[in-house]
């Protein structure tokens, strides 16, 4: 399961999706598709990153940025043959909604914000 960069921006804008449909129901997929490959304890460690992202105009696109390197830099270090597809999908996923915050305004940020808190909490479900 892949986020393309048009979907991601669906999902990260607030006109383009009022009620929260694609953001949660796109969050939920992912849950179900990264729970066998990514543990909670890594996954909340990311949320937690992506929480202290200033929603400060003059410096979220840099830590948006920072976030998905070090988040690229842990999962490909996580990397195994079992799991090799899944985690380059949720990468890849996560890369192309950066790229589109890094495009946009402090909105999509905070989408974003909520979309990882959904995955979260659907991957804590998921694996109970």
């Amino acid at each position: 399961m892949l986020i393309d960069k048009k979907t991601a921006e669906q999902i990260l804008d607030p006109k383009l999706d009022e009620e929260g449909k694609l953001l949660f129901s796109y969050s939920e997929e992912l849950a179900k598709y990264i729970s066998e490959s990514v543990n909670s304890n890594q996954l909340r460690k990311f949320f937690n990153e992506v929480k202290k992202i200033p929603l400060d105009d003059d410096k979220f696109k840099y830590e948006t940025k920072k976030f998905l390197a070090v988040f690229l830099y842990s999962i490909y270090r996580s990397l195994n043959r079992y799991n090799e597809k899944v985690l380059k999908d949720f990468s890849e996923s996560i890369k192309n909604m950066v790229l589109v915050i890094s495009e946009s305004n402090k909105d999509a940020l905070k989408r974003f914000k909520d979309f990882f808190e959904a995955l979260v909490a659907y991957h804590k479900f998921y694996n109970s």
